[in-house]
């Protein structure tokens, strides 16, 4: 009987463990993901922001255009 008791634990004690070395490396896998889940969303706010920030800013079409116009304006009153 203390035998087969015996094989019986260390069946389960096995068992458990081939478990154990499982869930470890589903965590693993789980917080590698997170971490690149955790850098894209990051990325993502900052390219937002920026965004945001450009979209204030006039095209350099019309700012090359407004300081033409004020170096006119300047030049024109430097001449009188």
């Amino acid at each position: 009987m203390n035998e087969e008791t015996k094989s019986v634990y260390a069946a389960l004690d096995s068992s458990i463990q081939e478990e154990s070395k499982k869930t470890k490396k589903t965590i693993q896998e789980a917080k590698q993901v997170i971490e690149e889940e955790t850098k894209h969303r990051k990325h993502s706010m900052e390219y937002e922001a920026l965004s945001k920030l450009i979209e204030t800013k006039p095209d350099r079409k019309a700012t090359e255009e407004r300081r033409k116009q004020l170096e006119e304006t300047v030049q024109n009153f430097t001449v009188r």
